[in-house]
């Protein structure tokens, strides 16, 4: 679609101590038009100064109402990176907000089944999307990594929580600054 009623994006960085070795950071893009979901996702295994400024660039494309980080590696690694590239390029800062997970990854990523089988999912065709979707075939097997998964099911959940506050209250997103 040309535009979008809302859009949202979550990074998943997988940077934090406990991630495997060879896992993908992921960022995902959800915009809603026309009841659908449409999804434009980015894995990749980057350093952490690439990731924000593949974000970045993504933002300036989308203009999401938020961008949810995973809590654990924005705190440790990216919070300055994120001011260090608003600032280098001159764009406004980007509507950060900290996402903390606290369910295990598998239920999560379950929640997007109804969405999966209503087909109310539209993905952008690129190598990332074609990757996400094999994991999302191979959910819930233990050898093959889900960071394309975890990161729509953390765009999906923001995309909820933007649209489900009331329209008659102002909503504000905090703009992170380390």
């Amino acid at each position: 679609p040309d535009r979008f009623e809302v859009g949202v994006m979550a990074i998943d960085p997988s940077i934090g101590k406990e991630s495997k070795v060879g896992d993908f950071s992921s960022i995902c893009f959800v915009g809603l038009s026309g009841g659908l979901y449409w999804v434009d996702m980015d894995l990749a295994r980057r350093p952490p100064m690439q990731i924000v400024q593949d974000a970045t660039r993504i933002a300036q494309r989308y203009s999401p109402v938020v961008v949810a980080v995973e809590g654990n590696a924005f705190q440790a690694v990216l919070g300055d990176l994120f001011r260090v590239v608003a600032e280098m390029h001159n764009y406004a800062p980007l509507p950060l907000a900290i996402f903390n997970n606290h369910e295990p990854k598998g239920v999560r990523i379950q929640r997007l089944d109804p969405l999966l089988a209503n087909r109310e999912l539209r993905f952008r065709p690129s190598d990332s999307t074609e990757l996400t979707i094999e994991q999302l075939q191979m959910f819930p097997s233990k050898d093959f990594n889900d960071d394309g998964p975890d990161s729509l099911e953390m765009a999906i959940r923001m995309m909820n929580e933007v649209r489900w506050r009331s329209f008659d209250q102002e909503v504000e997103f905090g703009y992170a600054t380390a």
